[in-house]
């Protein structure tokens, strides 16, 4: 646990934002898989406030964070009592990363919309497992997709590391590989 926990030390997520951009991409979602890995080992990489990324880059995550707070508000609400740990736990730290990007990217930040189409029966538990997994599955994509334009920017590499990662551990605990 303590070589994967290495891998997301401030000093290791610096080299990290020295590579190339052909190389970045990749480097970070094996950095991220290992802080997932650790979590699930009972590691805590011990994430502070989100760093980075700031401005444009955070604005373009943030839809898709917002669209897994609102689905997994929808999917708490619909969850009898006694099951909500899991949906609870999951909001929790959906919410606190989605207002870490809003707070990145500043005024350029667009209000969220009012409501999300939502493609799955919430009334039953596999219909709020399925929508669970669809909006987990659709952010480290979203995450990968621009992180090698962070090369040079250690704040940005090291949230764009933080923020998949926890994106990996919520999935893996709704059952996505």
């Amino acid at each position: 646990v303590a070589l994967l926990l290495e891998d997301v030390a401030p000093t290791a997520l610096e080299r990290l934002a020295a590579v190339t951009a052909d190389n970045l991409g990749m480097l970070t979602s094996l950095t991220a898989h290992h802080a997932a890995g650790a979590s699930l080992l009972g590691g805590d990489p011990g994430w502070p406030p989100l760093p980075g990324p700031e401005g444009e880059a955070a604005v373009e995550l943030l839809p898709g964070f917002r669209a897994a707070v609102y689905a997994f508000e929808v999917i708490t609400a619909r969850t009898p009592a006694d099951s909500r740990q899991l949906p609870e736990g999951t909001l929790r730290r959906l919410r606190r990363l989605a207002d870490g990007l809003a707070d990145l990217a500043g005024p350029d930040a667009p209000p969220p919309p009012l409501g999300y189409r939502l493609e799955h029966d919430t009334t039953t538990p596999e219909g709020r497992t399925a929508l669970a997994r669809e909006v987990l599955a659709a952010l480290p994509p979203t995450l990968t997709a621009r992180a090698g334009e962070h090369t040079g920017d250690a704040d940005a590499v090291a949230g764009t590391v933080h923020l998949l990662a926890e994106v990996t551990d919520l999935g893996r605990r709704w059952g996505l590989a």
